[in-house]
């Protein structure tokens, strides 16, 4: 005992030397993990969601989704990742949620290879045998809606602002889209929000880019699932993926990322493929999303789920 109490003393000074080397060193791999290495690792998130319309079918419809790109000057290689990750997935159909762009005060960062940008986003369409579907999100309105539209018409994307599709796909196999564009990230007049036909009896998909939406969206308007970005997951995140920076949101810090339920209405809240401000992500990485829908009864009966009641977290089958 005495020989270790000694021991110390002698070599107190190299300990205490030695932990205030680390502290710098331990910041500068955290700093370095989160700027060159995370944000490059994309991941895939599979889930399925059941349609209880589609009970008695053997209808199975793939969505690949996608958001809050944030595309910054001399990031195409960066993009053509993230567009051949979806096309990989053999998508029904592909939609992007907006935030196309990175809207900066900087000059030279908002210097966009838009005609480059149509190239690349129009290999989604696979020769126009895949329907996309798109919103614009607040970055697309502040770098220049009109710059971002003609970059979508140009690469064959369909945009939803507010617009609808109906899209079969055999009998008794239908998906209905209907969307919004955002210019505010919390508001949306209710007029303009579309509703399903009357005579539909399918799959009802609403797709917007800020999940505060949900609360606007009428329970009676059919919608079975939205489908959003905007929150990048709180993008610096402590273990957990617990926000560090929560998000302002009408409806909740714990809406960042994932499948929830917000008075009957199901909502899904993607973490994105790119960062604003900073760019870092930390317990956070980059996702594409890939959704298959189901009848009801091809999932165990414990993985249904009611749509009536409280705000609450849904874990869905992978």
């Amino acid at each position: 005992m005495r020989f270790g109490i000694d021991f110390f003393r002698r070599h107190a000074r190299k300990f205490i030397f030695g932990a205030l080397l680390l502290i710098p060193l331990f910041i500068f791999s955290v700093f370095a993990w989160a700027h060159w290495v995370e944000p490059n690792r994309l991941t895939t998130t599979y889930l399925k969601y059941p349609i209880p319309e589609w009970n008695g079918t053997d209808n199975r419809i793939r969505i690949a989704m996608a958001g809050d790109f944030h595309v910054r000057h001399g990031e195409a290689d960066r993009l053509k990742r993230v567009i051949n990750a979806l096309r990989e997935q053999s998508p029904d159909i592909i939609i992007l949620v907006g935030d196309f762009a990175f809207a900066s005060s900087d000059p030279h960062k908002n210097t966009l290879d838009l005609p480059l940008m149509s190239r690349i986003f129009r290999r989604l369409r696979n020769g126009g045998k895949t329907p996309v579907y798109a919103c614009l999100g607040n970055h697309d309105y502040a770098y220049g809606d009109a710059k971002m539209r003609k970059m979508l018409e140009d690469a064959d994307i369909t945009l939803l602002e507010p617009g609808t599709a109906r899209l079969h796909f055999g009998e008794n196999c239908e998906v209905f889209l209907g969307g919004v564009s955002n210019r505010n990230q919390r508001e949306v007049d209710p007029k303009t929000i579309p509703f399903p036909p009357e005579d539909f009896y399918g799959a009802a998909l609403f797709v917007v880019h800020s999940p505060d939406l949900v609360v606007d969206l009428p329970r009676e308007a059919g919608y079975a699932l939205t489908l959003a970005g905007h929150t990048h997951g709180g993008q610096i995140c402590l273990p957990g993926r617990i926000p560090f920076v929560p998000h302002a949101s009408r409806i909740g810090d714990q809406y960042a990322h994932g499948m929830f339920e917000e008075g009957g209405k199901d909502l899904f809240v993607t973490r994105g493929v790119g960062e604003s401000r900073l760019r870092m992500r930390l317990f956070c990485p980059p996702e594409i999303v890939v959704i298959d829908l189901v009848p009801t009864e091809a999932l165990p009966e414990s993985q249904w789920r009611n749509r009536a009641g409280n705000p609450r977290k849904i874990q869905l089958p992978q």
